[in-house]
């Protein structure tokens, strides 16, 4: 990213290899996810665990990123995923048929721009059901 430390694409990584570590070094001690995933803790253990669920209910899972928009300490990012569900989730029956959805993210970072304080998250799961 041109005006921060830290590189936003690093946050996506684990969605598509699984390695949650790199979360430590990129999220504060203190992160929030808004809103915490269903039946996850907001925090980074919450988050992590939420993120291998995701990769476990989708064969074949890959999040892109379509765009990425930086104002200051706010990064906002457009994504979209597809695979095809396999397990449950969300509460959402799996179809067994190839899928996309979209999810829109917002990310404070620190001060120094060096790690992501808080994030905000939306995904559109109409196209699972």
């Amino acid at each position: 990213m041109a005006n921060s430390k830290l590189d936003i694409t690093d946050f996506y990584r684990p969605f598509n290899n699984g390695n949650t570590d790199m979360y430590r070094q990129l999220l504060t001690s203190g992160w929030v996810n808004h809103p915490n995933d269903p039946g996850r803790t907001a925090d980074l253990l919450g988050f992590s665990d939420g993120v291998l669920d995701f990769r476990n209910s989708f064969e074949g899972f890959k999040l892109s990123i379509i765009k990425v928009i930086e104002n200051d300490r706010d990064i906002a990012v457009h994504i979209a995923m597809t695979g095809i569900q396999v397990k449950n989730f969300a509460e959402i029956v799996p179809k067994h048929e190839p899928i996309t959805f979209y999810g829109f993210d917002r990310h404070l970072l620190t001060e120094d721009l060096s790690q992501i304080q808080e994030t905000w998250h939306f995904e559109d799961f109409s196209n699972l059901y």
